[in-house]
């Protein structure tokens, strides 16, 4: 029985076998089948790839272009966060796009060079960008939450081929400096160190010979001006930080500085000094070949740094002050005019050919830029004729910049203007914006006189309260100083030459209810001074309007009717200021700046007065 039982399983199984080979047999046939077809639509795609416009362009310069993208996209990043720049890897995914793309990518060894490690994660990643950059120069960085030393380790081993090298000094980071004890640093042009608390320079720094390091940027350290480290010809010194009388010393022996940016508390004066002492000629120091100069702490204390210094008439400086006290204003102030005019008049006078007077609101600032949240009254003095709607940023960079918290209610902006402007050479403006002004009645003796020195005054782009109050300038009439002597008390509307004006966040019609004082025919005055400026030679060609109140379609053409301009352009905004003053919601306009309400005084057309 056993027997004949186990011969039928035989045979069964003998059957099955016959039956299932032929059906691998198949299914490997179609599995080779769809490898091919697989593998054909595969080229085909490549070869599709190659047909698009991007693909004729030769791998030098893709990688090119890919070079450029890197750039542009970790250059914002590390310029908002420089020690912690968020997705520092956000670039990699132009080597995910398509195949090319990716053969591109990994045949440029270039492309790998900026390592940024975070933490133990960054591991593999660090080594496998190590292994791909080849033997590039690398940018390398240590950011601030590196808590892993033998990541860190893995870094700094790098140095060698470390082109830009930016640490933060957490303790794991000087622990795996110190047991590296990296020697040389042959390429190292830029070193950038950041300390986790005030403390003292690495080890790393001493023991390391960096012969080419031009750019030192430091941040919470303490300076000792003998060290090494300044010995070496620097061309850009960036400290944030305390800055001591010891820096004094140390920029006596940089003088092939080109770039200069001290912030932070300085300690150059006693902190109970009210007055600017009197600089000797032995106490100056001269850096004939500087640049760029930003100066950024209290305000006696930086003009007595930028009273010391002797620079090149050509050197860009940016004046940045925290907010100070009246008392000090007052006794900076001369000096702060003086430095202003000795810098424009010196032996090569520069040209101001566009002005900029700007309230700076902002209160999301870098570290050490004006102190938090403080409204920062803006003077920039320009060279060029720039786009007027350029002006007014902090990413802009003029000639001069004054930048000033006016200390106190007591202290208008207008009376920094009187005390810093007056006596600068502003006769060849060409271009002048005035933005969110916090005014006054008093203010037109400021503005007028202002803009009365600047006879060739083409463009003027005022936003915020100068908008409010701009036909009352346009109205004006001034005495013409470019008439012969015996017919100089001849009058002629201020801005003669004006011949294009930019009106924005501002008020160019008033409607019911008005406020208290102001008649609603404002819109009417203002074409009215407009057409009286036309008749008599000094009239407009291009009006522009952005974002103004209770404007409309219909208001818009029939300004356009009654105006012979060759433009007005206007955005569409539509929305009644006095809704807007009431609604909830932030006023996000920037109109004011906050604790300021605005000013509308009555209009009189026989009036100068404001």
């Amino acid at each position: 029985m056993a027997e004949k039982l186990g011969s039928k399983v035989r045979t069964r199984s003998t059957a099955t076998e016959v039956v299932v080979k032929p059906r691998d047999k198949q299914r490997k046939l179609l599995e080779k089948e769809i490898a091919h077809h697989a593998q054909v639509l595969l080229d085909k795609k490549l070869h599709l790839n190659t047909l698009t416009d991007i693909a004729v362009l030769p791998p030098e310069l893709l990688a090119e272009i890919f070079m450029w993208y890197i750039e542009l996209e970790l250059g914002a990043r590390v310029a908002s966060a420089p020690f912690h720049p968020p997705m520092p890897y956000c670039w990699l995914k132009i080597a995910h796009i398509c195949h090319h793309w990716r053969e591109v990518a990994l045949r440029t060894p270039s492309l790998w060079r900026n390592i940024t490690f975070r933490s133990y994660r960054d591991c593999a990643r660090v080594q496998e960008m190590i292994k791909r950059s080849k033997n590039a120069e690398l940018v390398l960085r240590v950011d601030s939450r590196a808590r892993f030393t033998e990541g860190i380790k893995e870094v700094l081993s790098q140095m060698h081929r470390a082109v830009e090298l930016h640490l933060y000094g957490s303790a794991d980071v000087m622990v795996a400096s110190e047991e590296l004890n990296v020697k040389e640093a042959p390429r190292l042009v830029a070193l950038s160190f950041a300390h986790i608390s005030d403390g003292d320079l690495p080890q790393l720094f001493t023991d390391c010979d960096m012969p080419n390091l031009r750019e030192l940027t430091l941040q919470r350290c303490r300076i000792d001006p003998a060290h090494g480290v300044f010995s070496r010809p620097l061309e850009k010194l960036v400290l944030r930080q305390n800055v001591s009388i010891g820096i004094l010393t140390a920029l006596k022996t940089l003088q092939t500085l080109n770039h200069l940016e001290l912030v932070g508390t300085f300690t150059l004066l006693d902190p109970t000094t009210v007055a600017l002492p009197q600089v000797t000629a032995a106490q100056r120091i001269a850096l004939p070949n500087l640049s760029f100069l930003r100066l950024s702490g209290r305000l006696i204390q930086i003009a007595h740094l930028w009273n010391i210094l002797v620079l090149p008439s050509s050197t860009v400086i940016e004046f940045e002050s925290y907010p100070t006290r009246e008392t000090e204003y007052n006794a900076v102030a001369p000096i702060i005019a003086s430095r202003m005019n000795d810098h424009i008049n010196g032996a090569h006078k520069t040209i101001i050919s566009t002005l900029a007077c700007w309230f700076d609101n902002d209160s999301n600032r870098e570290e050490g830029s004006y102190g938090p949240g403080s409204n920062c009254l803006a003077i920039d003095l320009h060279t060029e004729t720039l786009p007027i709607e350029t002006l007014g940023l902090r990413k802009t960079r003029p000639h001069l910049r004054i930048a000033i918290p006016p200390p106190g209610p007591s202290l208008l902006p207008t009376r920094i203007i009187d005390a810093l402007l007056p006596n600068l050479p502003l006769g060849n403006v060409e271009s002048v914006f005035l933005g969110d002004m916090p005014l006054a009645n008093s203010a037109k003796s400021s503005w007028t006189k202002l803009l009365e020195g600047m006879p060739k005054l083409t463009t003027l782009r005022a936003a915020g309260r100068p908008a409010d109050d701009l036909y009352k300038l346009l109205k004006s009439r001034v005495e013409d100083r470019t008439a012969p002597k015996k017919t100089r008390r001849k009058m002629q509307w201020l801005m003669p030459r004006l011949q294009t004006l930019l009106v924005e966040d501002g008020l160019v019609n008033v409607t019911e209810p008005a406020p208290p004082g102001m008649r609603t025919d404002h819109l009417e005055s203002f074409i009215k001074i407009l057409q009286s400026r036309a008749k008599s030679g000094s009239g407009l060609r291009h009006l522009g309007l952005t974002r103004c109140y209770n404007l409309n379609d219909e208001i818009v053409e029939s300004m356009r009717s009654q105006l012979n301009l060759d433009e007005l352009e206007w955005d569409g905004f539509v929305q009644s200021w006095f809704e807007d003053e009431n609604s909830d919601e932030e006023d996000d306009m920037g109109l004011f700046g906050p604790g300021w309400f605005p000013f509308f005084g009555p209009f009189d057309s026989d009036s100068d007065d404001f």
